[in-house]
Formats: structure tokens, C-alpha cells, sequence
């Protein structure tokens, strides 16, 4: 699997976003994505096929994504992709990702360092 999703989430953000008025079945949507590798593709996907294109990103063996943003024509980000442990949780895709993976290699002051610059992540967002 190229790309580990939380359907139930994804589906209540298709339903949230079939509400609003300005997406019709026909308005393009920018998906923008940015490989493993550092690579990034765009694809313009109708907003009726959203699903059907997660599901082929899903199904790709070839392409594993790192991070993924879906945009509407006016370049509001509509969805924004956070990617998934083993145990299905979120890992944020502020600052440096590969700190979850190596965090039990990390000595105190590196933890002390994350968690200081995390938290003003989040307190910098909230307002």
C-alpha cells in the first residue's frame, strides 16, 4: 500500500465538503503530493471522482506518498493527508516527521527540544 488512509475520516470530509456550495461534481480539485523520495506530482481530479482517486492512490504499489494536500481552484486547502502509524494514529506533518520513528533514540535534551518547538507549533496554530 503506497498511501495508509483513515477512510471513515476521509468519507466524513467528502460529506462535509459535498455540503458547501462552491464544489459542484465538475470543479477541479489540485492534489498535490509529495513522494518519499522528495519528488512532488500534482493531479487535477474532478471533485465527483475524490474518492475514486484516493482509492487508486491506495491501490499503487509504485508511488508511496509522504505528505498530500487536496486544493479547490481558489487554492483552499480542503483536505490535508497526515500519515498513519501501524496503529492507525496521526503523525503531524508540521516540523520534522522522522523525529516519531527515532524517538526512543533520542537523549533528553533532543525530547526536551521536540516537545518545546511541538507545543509552539500547535499554540502558533490556535490563534
Amino acid at each position: 500500500m503506497s498511501i495508509r488512509l483513515d477512510w471513515e475520516k476521509l468519507k466524513q470530509v467528502h460529506n462535509d465538503l459535498n455540503k458547501q456550495s462552491h464544489l459542484k461534481k465538475e470543479t477541479d480539485l489540485v492534489f498535490i503530493m509529495v513522494l518519499h523520495d522528495g519528488s512532488v506530482r500534482k493531479a487535477i481530479v474532478k471533485f465527483k471522482d475524490f474518492l475514486k482517486f484516493f482509492w487508486n492512490l491506495a491501490d499503487n504499489p509504485r508511488i508511496y506518498i509522504s505528505a498530500l494536500a487536496v486544493q479547490d481552484e481558489d487554492g483552499r486547502t480542503l483536505y490535508r493527508h497526515k500519515i498513519l502509524t501501524a496503529g492507525m494514529e496521526e503523525i503531524p506533518n508540521g516540523g520534522n516527521i522522522n523525529v516519531i520513528p527515532t524517538w526512543g533514540a533520542l537523549n533528553t535534551e533532543e525530547k526536551d527540544t521536540y516537545v518545546k518547538l511541538l507545543i509552539s507549533q500547535i499554540e502558533s496554530y490556535e490563534q
